[in-house]
């Protein structure tokens, strides 16, 4: 449970900040990119608003959403580089890198993990053991 309520958090942060920069695009007057920005945001907010609904039908589509966004995080890294900002061009490096990391975390590791659950096998002992143990009544 607290798996799917961190995905649905990191899903809603990623929207929020594209919308937090579509909005910075509309004021510079750039209209394409606040557009795409925009969409950007708005799918990432409704997957992480759907995401038990997403799971059901789709199948892993959280891992696919972490891939996504780490993607679209390092085009908007592009698009500070251009305007010169070091600052912000640095933190969406990083912050595409973290979510490329969650993405191989949910996809390979979080896998094995639940592969090692394996069933303890418990040795008997045999029934001869048992019986001289036993006390008999005379």
């Amino acid at each position: 449970m607290k798996n799917e309520r961190f995905k649905r958090i990191c899903h809603f942060v990623a929207g929020v900040i594209f919308l937090l920069n579509a909005f910075k695009m509309f004021e510079q007057k750039k209209f394409a990119l606040c557009i795409a920005l925009f969409l950007t945001g708005i799918l990432f907010v409704l997957i992480s608003s759907s995401l038990d609904w997403l799971e059901k039908t789709i199948g892993n589509s959280a891992k696919l959403a972490f891939l996504l966004e780490s993607i679209a995080l390092g085009a908007v890294s592009f698009i500070y580089i251009e305007h010169g900002n070091k600052k912000l061009t640095t933190i969406f490096i990083l912050a595409s890198l973290i979510y490329f990391l969650l993405f191989i975390y949910f996809l390979y590791f979080k896998k094995r993990k639940k592969k090692r659950h394996h069933k303890k096998h418990h040795h008997h002992k045999s029934s001869s053991a048992n019986t001289d143990n036993i006390k008999t009544e005379e």
